[in-house]
């Protein structure tokens, strides 16, 4: 059974934002993701927290209708979700209760004073489903790091007496992640000062989420955590590395054969695989051989765990081998082979893979990716849903703004949806400004639903820049895949389709 706490601490998230202030595009987006949460709950057969989620979802469709209408929600509203959230985690706590505190990956972790107003930048950033967790001293960030692991960390040089600790915390426990300091002064010896600080990115303060999104666009693209495969039958080794990996902030999943940890590869397409040498069905040289062959460029990374006497004179002396590791391995050591790896493989695959303006897969990524969809619907019978995209408008707009302004525009495009799709939902670039989503063990309302809140979110970014800044809306064209066409053929039927 999935772990459903992420899901639930989305939501959870996105109603404390939407307490604090109404915004139509966040309560749609939290209406598609209760309603996601309701699919999932079903498969699963918890009927109580379906039953909770559906009604959550009633609710804020109710109130963005009613918002829309009148322009303003029900009176009542903060006490209504306040009451579906409760029963929503209570239905939860009676299926499977979590253990611990459920983590949020991704974000901007923020040090900001009381007089930095960011109720603005929140919201904002929110519209791209990018959570901003702010904190008003390093004491109080430090321990959010429990339940927040971020993409970036962020400080408004408002205090000097925090950037002793800031510096600190940037320079050891989130070395891994570019450190932002958000100046009021954006002079030589402010900009001399942060450096001094560690700062990787300096921008003034205050600052406006697209260009503070555009400073961080490659590590928040990149800012799922790193994924990593553990292929090894020997049970409490496997639990001592998961636990190791888990705690620096990667996603660990755990397979005890080769048959086992090959099928999973294939559905879950990890950053990086853990190997044990000896595996009880197969030698662990030759299952990196079947991987090499099986993903050849750019290649999956295999780190291979062995005793000394296992492992060969030449460290290198297998191509399928990315690096060797000597049992039992310690955390530091594997801990930067996995994220020296893991990282090196998610570039390659950017530059093999991926549209160099908006990072989106290209047309054939995007079919080989789905083909393999495909392949895995047709073994589980779950539903999986093609949308097209496209701007309006855009031919026009760039006619009237130029081309590079345009581009801007499609980069923009493409990092918001980045930021409010899952992680296993793939987005390609087909024709200029025209993308497909696909979405994965959705049905056509939840799909619907999720289109319906991304158009009223889109609607209310400006694009472009100061007092010339405007604001487009997307077409979209729905399907449910056939999993007995290949990807391809698909894809030709949705774009010529009217």
């Amino acid at each position: 059974m999935p772990d459903l706490s992420r899901e639930l601490t989305d939501i959870e998230r996105g109603l404390a934002l939407l307490g604090r202030g109404w915004d139509t595009p966040l309560a749609a987006h939290l209406a598609y993701l209760a309603l996601n949460l309701k699919c999932q709950a079903e498969r699963d057969g918890e009927d109580e927290l379906v039953a909770a989620a559906q009604a959550l979802a009633h609710s804020l469709h109710d109130a963005v209708r009613e918002a829309r209408q009148t322009g303003h929600p029900p009176a009542d509203l903060t006490q209504a979700l306040a009451a579906r959230l409760a029963r929503l985690k209570a239905s939860r706590k009676l299926a499977s209760p979590p253990p611990g505190l459920p983590v949020v990956h991704g974000g901007i972790l923020l040090l900001a004073g009381p007089g930095d107003d960011v109720a603005a930048l929140e919201q904002s950033l929110a519209r791209y489903g990018v959570t901003l967790s702010v904190h008003p001293d390093p004491d109080a960030l430090i321990a959010a790091l429990d339940t927040f692991q971020p993409a970036a960390l962020a400080l408004v040089r408002t205090d000097s007496r925090h950037d002793a600790a800031m510096s600190a915390l940037a320079r050891t426990r989130l070395a891994h992640i570019p450190f932002v300091v958000l100046s009021p002064e954006s002079d030589f010896a402010s900009r001399i000062a942060a450096v001094r600080l560690g700062a990787s990115v300096f921008l003034p303060w205050p600052v406006g989420h697209d260009e503070l999104l555009t400073a961080l666009a490659v590590p928040l693209a990149d800012s799922q955590p790193l994924r990593v495969l553990v292929i090894d039958p020997q049970v409490d080794l496997v639990h001592w590395y998961a636990d190791a990996l888990t705690a620096a902030g990667i996603e660990v999943l755990l397979a005890s054969s080769g048959a086992e940890g090959y099928d999973s590869m294939l559905r879950n397409h990890p950053d990086v695989l853990l190997v044990n040498r000896i595996l009880p069905d197969c030698d662990g040289l030759d299952f990196a051989r079947v991987v090499r062959q099986t993903c050849p460029v750019p290649p999956m990374p295999v780190l291979m765990l062995a005793s000394e006497a296992l492992q060969p004179q030449r460290r290198l002396s297998d191509e399928s081998i990315e690096y060797w590791l000597a049992r039992p391995v310690a955390t530091d050591e594997l801990l930067v082979a996995v994220q020296r790896a893991g990282r090196r493989r998610r570039l390659q695959l950017g530059l093999s893979q991926r549209d160099a303006l908006t990072g989106a897969l290209t047309v054939q990524a995007l079919c080989e990716r789905l083909d393999e969809e495909l392949s895995r619907v047709a073994r589980s019978a779950q539903p999986l849903v093609l949308a097209l995209v496209d701007l309006n408008g855009f031919s026009s707009f760039n006619r009237r703004r130029g081309y590079a302004a345009g581009d801007r525009v499609l980069a923009t495009w493409a990092r918001f949806l980045r930021k409010r799709l899952r992680r296993n939902d793939l987005i390609g670039r087909v024709d200029g400004d025209a993308f497909v989503l696909v979405l994965p063990d959705t049905g056509l309302e939840a799909a619907q639903a999720l289109l319906d809140s991304l158009s009223l979110a889109f609607s209310e970014l400006a694009l472009g820049d100061g007092d010339a800044a405007e604001r487009l809306s997307f077409s979209m064209r729905l399907c449910e895949a056939d999993p007995r066409l290949p990807a391809a053929e698909q894809l030709t039927t949705l774009e010529t389709d009217v």
